[in-house]
């Protein structure tokens, strides 16, 4: 029973919240993006969406008339060279593509991007130019920024980054300025942050969502896809920064894309197989059939102890005859024992004690020890408080006289004293 009922409570309880940034579109987390995803399948009434678990290149041939939108919002960006050739192809075609991601390698970006002259070094001794580092992270000790989308910030959001409800460090990504040269600009700001210590100037601003015309058609890179998380989609006023990054999708279908999230990238990428998640023993125990029986028979076999063999042990109790209730015969046998007896005064005493009790319990009277103090004016009172008549009360009380008195009560007497009391105890409030 009780491990039934650790069972019952382990299932039973609302699971833990975890607080890891890992943006899957069907976690309730809080740095999930459920909500996101959700919103997007009903932006418009009639505008189809399409999940691509399988093939990013066959998914986007299918284009249609209106403009489609390729949308991505993880954290790693893991496409081949024919993934990324596929989605230039899309866009050229006059679609749009949302590419919302914080890693540090982006080829989709270097793609676009590689055939220009412009200089990518950061000036930062940490970063290597080598592999076109768009974007850096700056660490904040206060997790607040303020986030815009626009040419002017008309409207700011706060962002706070939470580990157990407690504020956290972060680092917050932006884009290059080397990918915004005066002479050569060709990509579109559309969204910074500033932080706390910041006074303003344009030093202080931080692009974090950026676009660019390829073809006929646009595409968009955000490097902070954790401000479309659960968390900042459950506070209506960080709603609309969303609502803003996304104004741009074309009328045609919605194109979400969550084979690009898969570990596949190390076949892709770099030799040799991607590497084995660490296993436990028991995640070694089942993927053997031999083992794997032999475990659930041990835990069967524990259960049927636990059912029939944990039972504690004892002798036979013997069968004992319940014991009978005597008072009615004990009753009987004093009441023949009084009716036997021509004297009656002992239990016509006894009926006046009862009766002085009654006096005090039901009625709250402060009763008199002697009974010929009972004056007139504590007949009356009686009688008020009884309901009974004056007259009765007091012929019931001069008979509680007249046999504290005498002795050799007659049984005629005590059966008439004894139905006069029952009456007053009927007829009493």
């Amino acid at each position: 029973m009780v491990l039934i009922l650790v069972f019952i409570w382990f299932y039973s309880s609302p699971a833990p919240t975890n607080w890891m940034v890992q943006l899957r579109p069907d976690g309730k987390d809080p740095y999930d993006t459920h909500i996101i995803h959700e919103l997007l399948k009903k932006v418009r009434d009639d505008q189809p969406f399409i999940s691509i678990e399988d093939s990013l290149e066959i998914r986007l041939k299918d284009s249609t008339e209106a403009i489609d939108n390729y949308v991505f919002i993880g954290e790693d960006f893991f496409v081949d060279s024919l993934e990324i050739d596929a989605i230039k192809r899309f866009v050229q075609e006059g679609n749009r593509a949302f590419i919302f991601t914080q890693t540090r390698y982006n080829p989709l970006l270097t793609s676009i991007t590689s055939k220009s002259d412009i200089d990518y070094y950061l000036g930062e001794s940490e970063f290597d130019s080598e592999y076109l580092q768009s974007q850096f992270q700056l660490r904040t000790t206060d997790t607040n920024t303020v986030a815009y989308i626009g040419v002017t910030p008309q409207q700011n959001y706060t962002y706070s980054v939470y580990n157990d409800f407690k504020k956290r460090g972060w680092e917050w990504s932006y884009f290059a300025d080397s990918l915004f040269a005066e002479e050569r600009s060709f990509a579109e700001v559309l969204g910074h942050y500033t932080r706390p210590e910041d006074t303003g100037g344009e030093d202080a601003e931080y692009p974090e969502y950026i676009c660019f015309k390829f073809g006929k058609g646009e595409i968009y890179f955000h490097c902070n896809p954790i401000r479309f998380a659960n968390y900042y989609a459950k506070n209506d006023t960080l709603i609309p920064y969303m609502q803003a990054a996304f104004s741009h999708l074309g009328e045609g279908k919605v194109i979400w894309d969550e084979e690009s999230r898969n570990y596949e990238y190390n076949n892709k990428f770099n030799e040799g197989p991607p590497p084995l998640p660490n296993e436990g023993p028991l995640e070694f125990i089942l993927s053997e059939p031999s083992l794997q029986r032999a475990w659930y028979v041990l835990l069967a076999g524990l259960i049927l102890y636990l059912a029939f063999g944990a039972k504690r042990k004892q002798r036979v109790i013997p069968v004992m005859e319940n014991m009978e209730n005597t008072s009615i015969e004990y009753a009987e046998t004093i009441s023949q024992l009084f009716m036997k007896q021509e004297d009656h005064t002992k239990l016509v005493h006894l009926k006046i004690e009862l009766y002085k009790s009654f006096l005090r319990e039901r009625l709250k009277l402060l009763v008199p020890v002697h009974i010929t103090l009972w004056n007139d004016e504590f007949i009356k009172t009686i009688s008020q408080r009884s309901g009974i008549p004056y007259e009765k009360v007091s012929s019931l009380i001069e008979q509680c006289k007249y046999y504290q008195s005498v002795s050799g009560i007659e049984t005629e007497k005590m059966l008439d004293f004894h139905n006069k009391l029952e009456e007053f105890y009927f007829n009493c409030k």
